[in-house]
């Protein structure tokens, strides 16, 4: 059974201006964001804009525009790599870490019950040879 994936939110997001002060279309766009970053590859980047219009349910003009408001707000960052222009998350490796995708933690996990699993299976038998003092 495959895990669902999956991303931190932090409650200190009721405090924080930048996303408090946000108009509440652009509040549920903000999670919509969020959740869509988490899916990419790397994690906290955004898609092209057809691609992110598209997980948006939005036309790609009113993506444009969604995502201006975000950068203008403070919490979505854009800059140039490799000739090509890359919109992220900001703060986002701040808050996300890498140990939280769930392969790695349930493969350990799944180790530990087999090792412990193994242990109580073949616990070692009781000598009941041995010399008491009731004899």
């Amino acid at each position: 059974m495959n895990s669902l994936p999956w991303f931190r939110l932090y409650i200190d997001l009721l405090n924080d201006p930048q996303v408090q002060t946000l108009s509440d279309a652009h509040f549920r766009a903000y999670i919509n964001t969020l959740c869509i970053a988490s899916a990419q590859n790397p994690r906290g980047e955004l898609p092209p804009l057809k691609d992110y219009a598209f997980a948006l349910h939005r036309t790609e003009q009113q993506a444009s525009k969604t995502l201006a408001s975000l950068l203008a707000a403070g919490l979505l960052e854009g800059c140039l790599e490799g000739g090509k222009e890359v919109v992220r998350v900001k703060k986002w490796a701040l808050h996300q870490f890498d140990s939280d995708t769930s392969s790695q933690r349930v493969q350990l996990h799944r180790s530990n019950m087999k090792r412990f699993r193994n242990f109580s299976e073949t616990a070692p038998e009781r000598d009941t040879d041995s010399d008491s003092d009731s004899d």
